[in-house]
């Protein structure tokens, strides 16, 4: 009984060894250029707290010392971007930001993700608006 016990033990640690995570660190210059040029445009004056690279799907997760997350796929463009505090103007095109601005008074912009359908923007007042490709508005929840 012992050594069944025992054989299970050894087996669900080799399966979770095979399921482990599949990031490694990396250094920012072994990131796309896209990134790269991302991370100075938007974010010049914060220090790059880490960087991972997920080896099975190529993409890329960056982490800054002011708490912004930032996920680029594999060919360096930015996929979603989360912080804590107004995210900067400019990585979305202006009428999203004017739209917030307009319908959201004193909003701010802590998260933007983007995917094939859009961009889905978070609020510091716990809401989600949505907008299409081209920067529609197509609807908010709460």
């Amino acid at each position: 009984m012992k050594n069944i016990f025992l054989i299970l033990v050894c087996a669900l640690s080799f399966s979770a060894l095979a399921f482990a995570d599949n990031d490694r660190p990396v250094k920012v210059e072994d990131m796309p250029m896209t990134a790269q040029e991302f991370l100075r445009t938007y974010f010049p004056k914060e220090n790059v707290r880490s960087v991972m690279l997920d080896e099975k799907d190529g993409d890329y997760e960056v982490k800054l010392e002011n708490g912004v997350k930032i996920e680029f796929n594999k060919i360096g463009s930015w996929m979603e971007i989360e912080g804590h505090t107004a995210l900067p103007k400019g990585i979305v095109s202006s009428n999203i930001y004017d739209y917030v601005a307009h319908n959201y008074k004193k909003a701010k912009i802590f998260k933007i993700e983007r995917d094939k359908n859009g961009f889905e923007i978070g609020l510091d007042s716990n809401v989600e608006v949505h907008f299409d490709l081209n920067g529609n508005f197509v609807k908010a929840e709460n």
